[in-house]
């Protein structure tokens, strides 16, 4: 969708993004340096499983970060060293030689990306819902931004980020779950976090699936749903430590629905009147509006009410409240800090506005008189069955819009039918009195179907594997057989127009539809075909339990790990139980080339296996890892509307400054002497002018000289020393240098004497500066 009032999309543009964000156009080359990881990877989980006895039942500690040891090839038996050989060899060997792929694109498509790339005047996002692409100028897009941005009840502007302060406060709770013995010295290293983290960003998704008449800018510019990249930040392994205590309480009330899956199951066996109404209940914008202290509230009651004395409670509130109250991020290079509310974006945002809302609805519901007959709840979408009259559900719908000053509900009900997640549920046509409600599938007026196209750089079983699963989901969601077709004919009709075959299409459906009979998963339970309930016996099939299934996927996507990998924190393969053949995985970037590498690893692995018995329980598979997809290559969630800056020349990054002041470490000092950018044997000082950060290195040679190599190692990412990272991060425009001290017969010695005196008085080793380790 196109909104841009300047931008016009260009034939080989069109036909591009035709294809969608998921699209992965064929690489123009592959990397040999990614193979050799990768295949490392493969021969390292070779290695530990015979180091030790090819035992794999290992209990790992959470939040650790993934080992690196391996042991020595000469520690290894001689077949499992000769396997590792030979598979070096067959990389070597089939690496060079050449292999012919046919590109997906044209020249001009190709030409396309780079040109949507370096367009500075548009922005494209995904939509928020529907899976459609949406362009915008940057002006439309920095509109709605700022309208949500000056909202000074949710955010206000800060002069400069707070991640360092908030580093520090984290680290002190963390270092205090050490001295408590709740973590061990591995977990607290994972949990500190980075010494130099990545900056939060704010970035919106177009929700052109509104009315486009209450857009905010009607039928031109959609609000957004406000998001917060959080990845890489001071606090995101401390989110991800709340949320793995959060989340199974948050699923405790009476209300809790995990999927779509689950709703349908639960709600297939509730009898309900004929007469009675459907409806729905949406919470507006749920996680801006928890005000942060009822939030809290909310959670310290969830923990007081489910006590485990091995769960750290005190902790949790304490890491929860500063991911609350210093969720800073950046937008349009300004720094703003969100003051009510949370960010989604944030690892334990789910479990948090869960139990917020468990809270809400006992003591919401607890007001009216009279309650419905089904109430059922998905984080802020709420389901229910009213089985009174119109007027006393718009007294019940006052009444929870009264309850707290910041939660609003909108509802819709209807007498027969009502949309919820992706299902319909809707009445039998049935003259009973007591019937059970059917479901059948839900597609949005905004939902294009643009799955993967056919011509998408993946592995062939990549586009078997998805339309089966949607099959499989349309079997479940559909009560009736005639609603399972209707589904099926129109993902069909949308898939044949993204380029899969009408007879591969109609294969794939018999071939899912024999085996789901063959698997025995249940049909879609129409408990009584006329909609009646039996008096005695609401279950008329006494072989069908309807609240047990066996074959229960509890997530609705078919296969939710199609690429099988090791534990991030396993050092061992993560491998099958039970008569199955445990699985090996082989990891590798999806390519023609890998694809015949990886058939002969599996050669010689079982070329190994024949005559190694402890080999023999286990089987390699092939797992592939995507290219660069449209999304990866297009859509960015850093924004800037300001024109990129002009690089400066050596000189305009000089400035001699009479004091230095260390902000983190409250510490500094007067520089006396005069000295210019060509004094030499000096100790000198860089500053991040946006954030006051400091680093202090020493040079025989000029500063100039010095200057100029730091400038390399920066622009050129050759290192990952604390001071390039951070200005990956900070633009290299904010970096200015010093002077801080020059003796003309100072000795090698002596001028790092010097060094490292002024990084002790400055205190500006990471993570209060940039200096490394001494």
């Amino acid at each position: 969708m196109n909104l841009s009032t300047v931008f016009v999309l260009s034939p080989s543009e069109t036909r591009l993004l035709e294809r969608g964000l998921t699209f992965v156009p064929t690489p123009m080359r592959s990397d040999y340096g990614d193979l050799q990881r990768d295949i490392h990877r493969f021969h390292r989980n070779l290695k530990l499983l015979d180091h030790f006895d090819y035992t794999t039942d290992f209990i790992t500690q959470p939040f650790t970060e993934r080992s690196k040891w391996e042991p020595s090839l000469k520690k290894l038996s001689q077949p499992i060293r000769k396997l590792i050989k030979t598979n070096t060899q067959i990389i070597r060997d089939l690496h060079s030689s050449t292999i012919t792929t046919s590109h997906n694109i044209t020249q001009d498509e190709r030409l396309a990306i780079t040109q949507l790339r370096q367009n500075k005047h548009i922005t494209i996002k995904p939509a928020d819902k529907g899976s459609k692409i949406v362009i915008m100028d940057n002006q439309q897009y920095l509109l709605e931004a700022n309208r949500q941005l000056s909202n000074t009840q949710h955010y206000t502007s800060i002069p400069t980020s707070t991640q360092m302060e908030t580093q520090t406060l984290v680290r002190q709770i963390i270092a205090d779950l050490y001295k408590n013995k709740f973590i061990s010295h591995r977990q607290k290293v994972y949990l500190d976090g980075p010494d130099i983290p990545r900056q939060r960003l704010f970035y919106l998704l177009p929700k052109i699936h509104k009315t486009p008449e209450t857009w905010t800018v009607p039928f031109r510019v959609p609000m957004g749903r406000p998001i917060v990249s959080d990845c890489g930040s001071e606090s995101s392994p401390a989110a991800e430590f709340i949320d793995h205590f959060l989340n199974p309480i948050s699923q405790k009330h009476a209300s809790y629905i995990k999927d779509t899956y689950h709703f349908i199951d639960t709600l297939r066996t509730i009898p309900v009147p004929a007469q009675a109404y459907l409806f729905t209940m949406d919470i507006d914008s749920l996680y801006t509006n928890i005000d942060i202290p009822s939030g809290m509230a909310a959670v310290e009651a969830a923990l007081r009410r489910y006590p485990d004395r091995q769960r750290p409670d005190k902790h949790i509130l304490q890491l929860l409240e500063l991911g609350l109250k210093n969720n800073d991020f950046t937008f349009n290079n300004q720094y703003y800090l969100q003051i009510h509310g949370t960010a989604m974006g944030k690892k334990f945002a789910p479990a948090y506005a869960n139990i917020y809302m468990a809270d809400w609805e006992t003591t919401a519901l607890e007001k009216c008189p009279l309650l419905p007959l089904v109430y059922k709840r998905y984080l802020d979408d709420i389901f229910g069955v009213w089985q009174h009259n119109l007027q006393d559900f718009t007294t019940f719908i006052d009444i929870l819009n009264n309850h707290h000053p910041t939660i609003t509900v909108k509802y819709i009900i209807h007498p027969h039918r009502i949309h919820f997640l992706d299902t319909t549920v809707f009445f039998p046509d049935t003259e009973a009195t007591i019937v059970y409600l059917h479901t059948k599938v839900y597609f949005k007026e905004t939902d294009t179907h643009a799955l993967l196209h056919r011509s998408s750089f993946h592995p062939k079983h990549t586009f078997r594997g998805i339309v089966k699963s949607q099959l499989i989901r349309f079997y479940r969601l559909c009560t009736q057989q005639t609603d399972f077709n209707t589904a099926t004919h129109i993902l069909f009709e949308a898939l044949r127009r993204r380029g899969y075959s009408k007879r591969s299409l109609r294969y794939i459906k018999a071939d899912t539809i024999a085996s789901v009979i063959q698997n025995q998963l249940p049909l879609p339970p129409n408990l009584n075909p006329g909609g009646t309930v039996p008096d005695t016996n609401p279950n008329p099939n006494p072989n069908h339990n309807p609240n047990h299934n066996p074959n229960h996927n509890p997530n609705p996507n078919h296969n939710p790990n199609p690429n099988p990998q090791t534990s991030p924190r396993n050092p061992i393969p993560t491998l099958g139980t039970g008569p199955e053949p445990k699985r090996l995985p082989i990891i590798s970037t999806y390519s023609h080339i890998n694809q015949r590498i990886h058939s002969r690893l599996k050669s010689a692995f079982s070329n190994t296996q024949q005559a190694f018995p402890p080999l023999q329980p286990f089987r390699p598979i092939s797992a592939y890892r995507r290219n660069p997809n449209l999304k990866d290559l297009l859509v960015n969630a850093t924004f800037s509307n300001r024109p990129s800056p002009p690089v400066p020349t050596e000189s305009t990054y000089y400035r001699q400054l009479t004091n230095i002041h260390n902000p983190y470490a409250h510490t500094g000092s007067q520089i006396t002497q005069l000295m210019n950018i060509n004094s030499t044997n000096i100790v000198y000082a860089i500053t991040c002018a946006l954030c006051k950060k400091i680093y202090v290195g020493e040079t025989g040679s000029t500063i100039l000289t010095r200057l100029k190599q730091h400038l390399y190692t920066i622009t050129k990412n050759k290192l990952s020393t604390h001071l390039v990272t951070h200005f990956q991060t900070h633009h290299i425009i904010h970096l200015n240098i010093t002077g801080l001290e020059t003796v003309s017969t100072w000795t090698i010695a002596q001028r790092k004497a010097a060094e490292s005196k002024w990084i002790a008085n400055l205190r500006s080793l990471a993570p209060l500066g940039l200096n490394g380790k001494l």
